[in-house]
């Protein structure tokens, strides 16, 4: 009986094994038009990420002591971050306050996904099939990116295309950008070698029409990153490489978009970077919280318009930052707990209305700052603790490793969570599940990668000492 039970969860974890791998491509290919999909229980939504959470749960309770001895200090400071997130989903259940099941979720919840790459990617084989998961996915994502800059209806999947945001889409470029170019350098074939900066090309260009600042900014932490984390003179000589294909590619696919297709998108990105200009000349006004926004209803061009709004962007989020600072007052050791949301004061606010699909809250736009209004020093502390372990652990691992994959993998996946918390300074990227829960997974994949590695050298060990 044990025999065949102990078979059937084997099974059931090879089965998970591809589960795992097709909801990475799923996430990364659709974003959130992926992650709205639900099933309903007595009209209350149970959505994909959760039902995934679910029938994974099993394998998370089954390894809980080998999950506990790897990661010992890691896990005892997620474990006071999740207990903290359990005791406001208590209080804001004992007050009817259902918003806090919400807030639960996409900032406590998700953290159980961190310990299943390492669960279920547990090889070179396996790590080698996610690295071809997200540039499958990533090759997705670029064709639903292109249908949203054009506004193709298809037929009757305009409404499917339509749930999807621009800039959750350039957050999967970005991550895919980050494995790209730490793989170039495993790579030894000089054609895939130019495939790989084309589509680092194409990405690269993607998030520029875009016209979403932030993931510029993003892109530029990115570059950096890895130019410090991999041998910098080989770096540059990439860069170089680079940015003579970006500008071939871009000027192909410019030409085709703008001149041949005429996508209205080359105002938005020529707007947003004017407004740049905007933010430069009145950026002591708007950190005195003197400056107000001036896009009226006026005839402008619309490169005029975008710059306008884009200047509006700006100005909106520095009054919601700090007016949820003033919402703060008076909790800042503990927060103001799950499901309280401020009443802000700013252009185009309405009330929230669900705690589920179209709920009208208005987030933050700032990762530390929702952290900290929720769960104030205490909670923010915490998060910290975990990002800057995982950081400061997997940086110093990676002068050590034994592995030239592994370190490559190490590298790409730093990159990608640089990427996604330079875009969380500016968007509510930890309060929306499709990009909150990548900071779990990408975290996981880390440790995964970690793990990987200490048992080669191990058994790499064994081997010289005779005992295989």
């Amino acid at each position: 009986m044990n025999l065949l039970l102990r078979n059937l969860f084997n099974k059931y974890c090879s089965v998970l094994k591809i589960v795992f791998l097709i909801f990475i491509f799923c996430l990364l290919s659709f974003g959130r038009i992926f992650s709205i999909m639900h099933l309903e229980f007595q009209s209350i939504p149970i959505f994909i990420t959760e039902i995934i959470l679910f029938v994974f749960f099993p394998l998370l309770l089954g390894n809980i002591k080998r999950i506990f001895k790897f990661f010992s200090i890691f896990f005892l400071i997620v474990f006071c971050y999740f207990l903290l997130g359990s005791i406001y989903l208590i209080i804001g259940i004992s007050r009817l306050n259902y918003f806090a099941c919400r807030d639960f979720i996409v900032l406590c919840a998700y953290i159980l996904f961190f310990p299943i790459p390492f669960l279920c990617l547990d090889n070179v084989k396996s790590m080698k099939l996610f690295i071809l998961a997200i540039a499958a996915a990533n090759i997705v994502a670029i064709a639903v990116g292109r249908i949203l800059i054009f506004g193709f209806q298809l037929n009757g999947f305009y409404d499917f295309f339509s749930k999807a945001k621009l800039f959750q889409i350039g957050i999967v470029y970005g991550i895919a950008v980050a494995f790209f170019i730490a793989f170039f350098f495993y790579v030894k074939n000089n054609f895939v070698k130019f495939l790989i900066l084309t589509l680092v090309s194409i990405n690269f260009y993607m998030i520029l029409i875009f016209g979403v600042r932030s993931l510029w900014v993003a892109v530029i932490c990115l570059m950096i990153f890895l130019a410090l984390i991999l041998e910098f003179k080989l770096m540059m000589k990439l860069y170089f490489k680079l940015a003579i294909l970006f500008i071939a590619v871009s000027s192909i696919l410019f030409y085709f978009d703008f001149k041949f297709l005429k996508s209205p998108y080359l105002d938005v990105a020529l707007g947003r970077a004017k407004s740049v200009v905007y933010v430069y000349d009145k950026f002591g006004e708007i950190l005195k919280g003197r400056a107000d926004y001036f896009y009226n209803h006026e005839k402008f061009d619309l490169q005029e318009k975008w710059a306008r709004v884009g200047y509006d962007d700006v100005v909106w989020r520095m009054k919601i930052w700090s007016q949820t600072m003033k919402f703060t007052s008076g909790h800042y050791l503990l927060g103001k707990g799950y499901g309280l949301y401020p009443s802000y004061d700013v252009w185009g606010y309405q009330n929230p209305s669900s705690a589920f699909v179209d709920s009208n809250i208005t987030p933050v736009h700032n990762e530390f700052l929702t952290i900290f209004y929720k769960t104030g020093f205490l909670g923010i502390i915490l998060f910290l603790a975990i990002n800057f372990y995982v950081f400061i652990f997997s940086v110093r691992y990676i002068k050590n490793c034994n592995s030239k994959f592994i370190k490559l993998l190490l590298s790409g996946a730093l990159g990608a969570l640089v990427f996604w918390h330079t875009v969380a300074l500016f968007f509510d990227v930890i309060d929306s599940p499709p990009t909150s829960v990548l900071l779990w997974i990408f975290i996981g994949i880390i440790f995964a990668a970690i793990a990987i590695d200490k048992r080669l050298s191990l058994n790499k060990q064994k081997c010289i000492c005779g005992e295989y």
